[in-house]
């Protein structure tokens, strides 16, 4: 774990704001969305999804925030959530 983080990127290069390019470019409803993060740089996300899962190994914060928690990254979180949920 990292005590600190910092990221420097344009204004327009979030994850939240491809996101929401993406979905308006492909047509595809806000309600149709899920995302998946760990860390601050994921925030902007999952304000542009309407499902949010954060993996075991995320930041507090972001746990907070999400919809579901599974497990961590080294664990298939990913594909566990998806098994168990949508399949």
């Amino acid at each position: 774990d990292y005590e600190y983080n910092f990221d420097v990127m344009c204004k327009k290069a979030g994850k939240g704001y491809g996101i929401k390019k993406l979905l308006k470019y492909l047509d595809i409803p806000i309600e149709e969305t899920m995302c998946f993060g760990d860390y601050i740089n994921d925030y902007s996300m999952f304000k542009e999804c309407d499902i949010t899962v954060a993996m075991g190994n995320s930041i507090p914060k972001l746990k907070k925030l999400a919809d579901y928690t599974t497990l961590t990254n080294d664990e298939d979180g990913v594909a566990s959530f998806l098994e168990d949920n949508l399949l």
